[in-house]
């Protein structure tokens, strides 16, 4: 069984099968090349391994160039246009999350927390977080408005937690993660027998390079 025939098995089985997790990410660069994985995971096991399910090696990292390699895979994968133990999950790169949008929209869609989490690190430093005791707390912070019940419960906690916060990172916030909580909130996961979710790049990466 080829790996195509082997995640059509997985996909296709009924909603009581353990949920099926995908992820993309545009993992390297190879000298003038960009790597993207699309991975998912043999869930028949436990641990389940992460498998690259396709691959696209790119020049350019365009909303055009994702969405002709989702085009393909869906061709060839029609499980991909969307089943209901079904989701990927993503960075918030536009070119990514626009061509998913575009060419899969049935297909339930969250985006990584440790993504999340290092792109406000990120930005903390470069704002001038004075020392790690700073960073922790704020990450701390996002970490529990993320793990949030219910959405009434993140918008209360959201409130008390901006009373904390610096006026600027408060912004920041409520112009990268807020509007995108949907697809973080974990009121939205547990629905679906999960609490948080990231991606798979860092285990798939190893797995590809032995």
């Amino acid at each position: 069984m080829d790996v195509i025939d082997l995640f059509a098995d997985l996909a296709s089985r009924n909603s009581d099968h353990p949920l099926q997790r995908l992820s993309y990410d545009t993992t390297f660069c190879l000298e003038y090349f960009y790597v993207s994985f699309l991975l998912f995971r043999h869930t028949d096991f436990y641990p389940a391994p992460v498998i690259p399910l396709g691959n696209l090696l790119h020049e350019r990292k365009t909303t055009d160039t994702h969405a002709e390699f989702f085009r393909h895979m869906r061709s060839v994968c029609p499980q991909l246009s969307g089943l209901p133990n079904m989701i990927n999950v993503t960075d918030q790169e536009r070119a990514i999350t626009q061509a998913l949008h575009d060419v899969l929209p049935s297909l339930q869609h969250f985006l990584c927390w440790n993504h999340v989490l290092q792109d406000c690190k990120r930005w903390l430093h470069q704002h001038g977080a004075s020392s790690q005791l700073e960073i922790s707390y704020y990450l701390d912070s996002i970490r529990s408005l993320l793990s949030s019940t219910s959405d009434s419960s993140y918008k209360d906690a959201l409130l008390v937690a901006m009373t904390k916060w610096s006026q600027v990172f408060s912004q920041h916030f409520m112009h990268s993660v807020h509007p995108v909580i949907d697809r973080l909130g974990a009121w939205q996961l547990r629905p679906l027998g999960v609490d948080q979710v990231t991606g798979n790049q860092s285990e798939a990466f190893n797995t590809v390079m032995k």
